[in-house]
């Protein structure tokens, strides 16, 4: 049974190909919602709820050296999320000043986890609480607009939030959003460079955000290339859902066909628009292409 709850990524694919419309991804969630209730959960969850809860990030490694005492006005919050935190704090930070050198200064929101990571794993009542506190710190910095670098956390801000907490106001956008609709010009660093481009599953099926990434793409020069799965059918780096966490052979297996299929489009760089699979596409591609988030090539 814990087997068939959680070798799932929920990556919502099933539902672009479902006849009902439906799929199985909203079930799995609350198959797992009821396994946590049984008292049935894998031990690897267990340690992550003690990491959300007591460190406020779903990874062991939390840097915030570059937040400083960074305090905006203008009802602006900055949310980089665990995986940016973990993995790659400079481009927190760089973000940052994107964002401020558009006229954005924004406030770093990094106490809490957003609690994503608990909902995927059918933790309901530890995201309650997460979400509960997170409110809470928002309305004290008195936050109003959440930029966000991971589209699970946008996801889970915007869609999730309303039912977790009452009175929710925030208005939560991934950075491609924000970056479309200020119509911002970038540099064109591309010079015609070909990439591939790969779309992830909570950017493109869960916020229906799939031609923002590649506009940005093209207007900095560079010639995107596609996977033979793309935008709303594309398929999983192989990290969501905690499929890497509690099934490491099976998430690398679907990511190394992801790699390969960028290899053979003799690219040099695949990119996507999400932390946490630009940290887990880049492990298993083990130096042999270069995985990049969109930012970094802003």
């Amino acid at each position: 049974m814990i087997s068939l709850a959680y070798k799932c990524t929920v990556c919502a694919q099933c539902q672009e190909v479902c006849i009902t419309g439906d799929g199985i991804s909203n079930n799995i969630l609350k198959l797992r919602a009821e396994l946590v209730k049984s008292g049935l959960i894998p031990k690897q969850l267990s340690a992550l709820k003690k990491r959300i809860t007591e460190k406020g990030s779903a990874f062991d490694k939390k840097d915030l050296e570059w937040v400083g005492d960074i305090q905006a006005k203008g009802g602006v919050g900055y949310f980089p999320g665990c995986s940016l935190l973990a993995y790659n704090s400079d481009l927190a930070s760089k973000t940052l000043d994107v964002l401020e050198g558009y006229g954005k200064r924004a406030s770093p929101i990094v106490n809490q986890c957003c609690a994503s990571p608990l909902l995927r794993a059918g933790l309901v009542d530890e995201a309650r609480i997460v979400a509960e506190q997170m409110q809470h710190e928002l309305k004290e910095k008195k936050i109003r607009t959440l930029i966000c670098s991971c589209p699970g956390c946008t996801l889970t801000f915007r869609k999730e939030y309303p039912f977790l907490v009452k009175g929710w106001k925030v208005k939560a956008l991934h950075i491609s959003e924000f970056l479309i609709r200020k119509k911002i010009k970038l540099n064109k660093r591309g010079s015609g460079a070909k990439i591939i481009y790969h779309d992830p599953c909570h950017l493109a099926r869960g916020l229906d955000i799939t031609s923002e990434p590649r506009i940005i793409l093209t207007s900095m020069g560079y010639e995107v290339l596609e996977l033979q799965r793309k935008e709303k059918n594309g398929v999983c780096c192989g990290a969501g859902g905690g499929l890497a966490m509690l099934y490491p052979n099976e998430a690398e297996k679907v990511a190394q066909l992801k790699i390969e299929e960028a290899l053979d489009a003799n690219v040099k760089q695949l990119v996507t628009f999400c932390p946490l699979c630009v940290h887990f596409l880049d492990e298993a591609a083990d130096g042999r292409i270069e995985i990049k988030d969109v930012m970094e090539l802003i």
